[in-house]
């Protein structure tokens, strides 16, 4: 299939899924809002893959949340991966430092291995790390500089689709 009908199936189940619309012509539009589903609350962009792993850029993430800041919503990062014999579907959500304890993180861990395998992350100028905080994934971006402090961090959660649209629910 076609990779932009492959696409635009995955926001339409996206939309359906969360009872939201599909952005007409999302991806064709410059400085395109930076989301391929909404409705009154969230902001969600889709993105697939066919190999292993997904490149996750700082500079998307940023895009979505500042998107999703400007129009008072909840921003979502939602990867399907796609193989021939399923589809595996993650979001990718913000968290506050509240939401985020440094107790308890673990950098060994099979679930972290697998997360590392499958997030690729390409941050700039930053740096970022992956964890596991009681068996749950999140990505850090800090910056690097004199001035920063732990408060200049950005926490994203990573999550099974099923898990962040009962969240998402949940909240609304």
């Amino acid at each position: 299939m076609h990779p932009r009908k492959e696409a635009d199936l995955q926001e339409k189940r996206t939309a359906r899924e969360l009872g939201a619309r599909q952005v007409p012509n999302s991806g064709a539009l410059r400085g395109g809002g930076g989301a391929d589903v909404e409705d009154h609350r969230l902001l969600v962009e889709n993105k697939f893959t066919r190999k292993d792993f997904y490149p996750l850029h700082y500079a998307d993430l940023l895009k979505l949340f500042h998107a999703a800041q400007k129009r008072d919503k909840q921003p979502v990062f939602q990867i399907d991966f796609i193989s021939p014999t399923s589809t595996v579907r993650f979001a990718v959500l913000p968290r506050t430092r509240f939401d985020v304890t440094d107790e308890g993180w673990s950098f060994k861990s099979r679930i972290l291995y697998e997360a590392r395998r499958v997030f690729r992350l390409y941050p700039t100028p930053l740096v970022s790390t992956l964890c596991v905080a009681k068996r749950r994934v999140f990505i850090v971006f800090y910056p690097c500089g004199p001035h920063t402090t732990f408060s200049d961090r950005l926490y994203f959660e990573v999550l099974l689709w099923e898990d962040a649209r009962r969240e998402l629910q949940e909240v609304s």
